[in-house]
């Protein structure tokens, strides 16, 4: 089935401001990938609290160089014990804050080279943005399609409190694991101020 959304133009704003970073500091990322919050937001049309851009294991002298060159702002690195709360996972080794052009972008350094969606708690999370592309995996377009949500039993109520609260109107189902591997499956590719949806 075919369908064309409309983005609003905070969405597409805040997409363009993502392409253009990407762009920006292509040379000093290792297979970036956005995955998470923002993306699933684009997919619903709504503008995203900030961006996690993920990459694969690398320094990050040049690459912080570069981000204090472009004028970014409130830059931080943290490592370790010092990553923020949401952050603080076996396998994330960095998490470089700024703020680009007043968006809130993360750059999260992995210590492999999985997915990072292997790693994620929750089906409405399973989807990325590469490429120009909004790639949703089998787990998410399931959860959009029947308003179910699976979260892993390892979650944090804490997390599902979250979720819940963001997305009330879904019924949550506590799992042990997904059904799924995680390659991408369907996409939105976009098209000027559009998405062609081909994954449903």
């Amino acid at each position: 089935m075919f369908i064309a959304i409309p983005l609003s133009r905070y969405v597409k704003e805040q997409i363009d401001k993502t392409d253009a970073i990407l762009n920006e500091l292509k040379p000093f990322l290792v297979n970036p990938i956005v995955a998470g919050g923002a993306p699933r937001d684009w997919y619903f049309n709504v503008k995203g609290k900030d961006i996690d851009i993920f990459v694969d294991p690398q320094e990050t002298t040049q690459l912080i160089g570069k981000i204090t060159e472009l004028g970014c702002t409130e830059i931080t690195e943290q490592t370790g014990e010092g990553l923020p709360e949401q952050y603080r996972s076996n396998y994330i080794t960095t998490v470089i804050s700024f703020k680009y052009q007043r968006e809130a972008i993360q750059i999260i350094v992995k210590n492999t080279t999985e997915s990072p969606l292997v790693h994620f708690p929750c089906s409405l999370c399973l989807i990325t943005y590469k490429d120009f592309s909004i790639n949703p995996t089998q787990e998410f377009l399931d959860s959009v399609q029947l308003g179910k949500i699976d979260i892993l039993d390892t979650c944090s109520m804490k997390y599902i409190k979250k979720i819940t609260k963001r997305f009330y109107a879904y019924e949550l189902r506590v799992v042990s694991r997904f059904r799924f591997n995680i390659p991408e499956f369907g996409t939105r590719r976009r098209t000027g101020n559009i998405f062609d949806d081909t994954g449903f």
